[in-house]
């Protein structure tokens, strides 16, 4: 199951603040699915995916793969479950301008978690 939806920055700033403070951007989707797939971890071609985590009582952690070789990345192109309560947020760079952050979090997370 996967629906998605555009958010306001307003709606996001919560989440925003905790997990990308330096985003200035206006571009953030709300995606509701079961998996995520980390992806682009590495510059190529002027395009990258930075990804960091979330938990509903606000503790965060970032997946820094900067020091890890491409071709030796353990985490690159995997899909993972995504468990209740644990939200995911990607910050995509393509061709070198900002695509917006994408919001990852489980359908049965939605009702506790409100974007206004």
């Amino acid at each position: 199951m996967e629906t998605s939806r555009t958010l306001t920055r307003k709606q996001a700033e919560k989440i925003i603040k905790a997990t990308f403070p330096n985003y200035r951007g206006r571009k953030i989707q709300l995606q509701l699915t079961n998996q995520v797939t980390f992806s682009d971890l590495h510059w190529d071609g002027g395009s990258r995916n930075t990804y960091a985590a979330m938990s509903h009582d606000g503790r965060t952690d970032r997946l820094d793969c900067s020091r890890i070789a491409p071709w030796n990345n353990p985490v690159d192109g995997r899909t993972f479950d995504l468990q209740p309560g644990i939200l995911i947020v990607e910050h995509s760079i393509s061709c070198g301008k900002d695509s917006g952050l994408t919001i990852y979090m489980n359908p049965a997370s939605a009702g506790t978690l409100t974007f206004n």
